[in-house]
């Protein structure tokens, strides 16, 4: 199967990272280029795209947005 790559990767930890030391802001900035770079290299759905959307869903949940969050996870579990 195709991944996204070493800068999703990359991505992806600094969101983790960013999480565990309470840095909404800045990570949903991260986490919206994961996201980007997942959907453009391999597609809109692909096991990976959801993980970034639910990354994104999850700091948005994180900070109160709910209404921002529940849309991501509806299309992550589609």
């Amino acid at each position: 199967m195709k991944t996204p790559g070493i800068e999703w990767e990359n991505l992806n930890a600094e969101v983790i990272s960013l999480y565990k030391m309470g840095q909404f802001g800045r990570a949903v900035v991260v986490a919206k280029k994961a996201l980007d770079v997942a959907e453009k290299a391999v597609g809109a759905n692909h096991p990976s795209v959801a993980q970034s959307l639910n990354h994104l869903a999850e700091l948005y949940g994180a900070q109160g947005q709910y209404a921002q969050a529940e849309p991501l996870y509806k299309r992550s579990l589609a």
